[in-house]
């Protein structure tokens, strides 16, 4: 099964036609803005459940209970 390219457009067709390319997004697409040649952004639907991957983070309480010191 192909899947079909995400759609890149230009800055300017964004500002000229952003309330169809909300549309689009919103319908569970996907658009890549370019901005002078280069890809800037990539506009996809708001999710509530999203994780960003590769967070990796420490409790501080846990330094401060025990006494560790970070180095």
């Amino acid at each position: 099964m192909s899947q079909l390219p995400i759609p890149a457009i230009t800055a300017t067709e964004l500002k000229i036609n952003l309330a169809k390319y909300l549309d689009y997004v919103i319908d569970n697409n996907e658009v890549v803005v370019s901005k002078n040649g280069k890809k800037a952004i990539r506009l996809i639907p708001y999710s509530t459940d999203y994780h960003p991957p590769f967070i990796i983070g420490e409790k501080t309480a846990d330094y401060l209970e025990t006494k560790k010191q970070v180095r």
